[in-house]
């Protein structure tokens, strides 16, 4: 079996993703509330919702059991054969940058349908959660606003991996790679939240909270966080290849 071969692993994570999010609602699944009550209770809004703290750790999973084996196995040697290695690392990047972000929305948007079959639609009895961002449309056209935040979701999937890549290529360090996006998401919904809002991930991820910090700022914030991942996975991946170049001399002076 080969390392290309480890896209079970992604499969594994989606189905890991979908399980937290009805553990984040067991305690009101069989409630009558309606269908977008019960998704937004799943994404965060509920005491339970476990989805919404370890979705750093999951959107990184692509690249501990994928791209770190394939570079400690070598086996990017055989792809780097048919184009060079400045390509073979810029599809990496953007290729485990979108599974980090699928890993968390698809699972979205699959428990959005079953929310949408399975509970009827708001009909006018109390919704006892803030929706801040266009709450006409969360009663209007619910699965549309599932999608909406599915979307929000994968962004905040992305932006978690382009930083566990940038930091793995940066130190070589796969539990640091992993453990990183997760850990200053706790420290900016903690820490930052209360001192520095403007930094807090965790105004990104539930677009629901904060209401003084404006959309802008968090999307503004998103593609700081983005860029820096990118650039350490660049500085990163321009120190292996100045690595290889000089044991490559070194080889042929022998």
């Amino acid at each position: 079996m080969t390392v290309h071969g480890n896209n079970k692993y992604f499969g594994m994570g989606m189905l890991i993703s979908l399980v937290l999010l009805f553990v984040g609602v067991s305690d009101i699944l069989l409630d009558a509330v309606p269908g977008i009550v019960l998704y937004l209770m799943a994404a965060g809004g509920n005491t339970i919702a476990v989805f919404g703290i370890v979705f750093p750790l999951l959107a990184c999973i692509p690249i501990l059991t994928e791209f770190v084996p394939e570079l400690e196995s070598g086996f990017f040697v055989y792809k780097t054969q048919k184009m060079s290695q400045k390509k073979y690392y810029r599809k990496s990047f953007w290729a485990y940058v979108l599974k980090g972000g699928c890993i968390l929305s698809i699972p979205q948007i699959i428990f959005g349908i079953i929310c949408v079959f399975l509970k009827k639609k708001y009909n006018g009895m109390p919704i006892y959660m803030d929706i801040l961002v266009l709450p006409d449309l969360a009663v209007s056209h619910p699965f549309l606003y599932m999608c909406m935040i599915a979307a929000n979701t994968f962004l905040c999937g992305c932006v978690c991996a382009s930083l566990g890549l940038g930091i793995f290529m940066f130190q070589k360090n796969k539990y640091i790679a992993f453990c990183i996006p997760f850990l200053y998401y706790l420290f900016s919904g903690i820490v930052l939240i209360r001192w520095m809002p403007n930094l807090s991930l965790t105004l990104l991820y539930d677009i629901n909270t904060g209401g003084v910090v404006g959309m802008a700022k968090r999307y503004l914030y998103a593609a700081i966080i983005f860029a820096i991942g990118g650039i350490l996975f660049h500085t990163g991946c321009q120190k292996e290849a100045d690595f290889c170049y000089g044991r490559s001399r070194m080889e042929k002076m022998k």
